[in-house]
């Protein structure tokens, strides 16, 4: 929403990488019907991603158990700000609606 916010005052400041994470929620959305209707292929980027987390956290704090939570972390962040920036995008850039209120 702040970012939305932003962008209405300063149309300059909304840039590709803010859209990221929403692209990442539809991108894994449709890889896991593509896996459920075609083939279970579609589903390699997301888990060639997941593995790429789960190394890097195992290589920076040695613990397995760190290296899930960091995944888990990972996919709570991005699902977290994609649906908050997709939905305010949305409504207040494509829809044209008024401010969502007080926070």
């Amino acid at each position: 929403i702040g970012r939305i916010d932003l962008a209405k005052r300063h149309p300059d400041s909304l840039r590709l990488i803010h859209f990221f994470p929403f692209l990442f929620i539809l991108f894994t959305i449709f890889s896991i019907f593509a896996a459920i209707i075609f083939d279970t292929l579609f589903l390699i980027p997301i888990l060639v991603y997941c593995a790429a987390i789960l190394i890097d956290s195992l290589r920076t704090y040695h613990s397995i158990r760190i290296s899930f939570l960091s995944l888990a972390a990972v996919f709570i962040q991005m699902f977290g700000y994609g649906m908050g920036f997709g939905k305010a995008y949305i409504k207040r850039i494509l829809l044209g609606q008024k401010n969502f209120g007080k926070y």
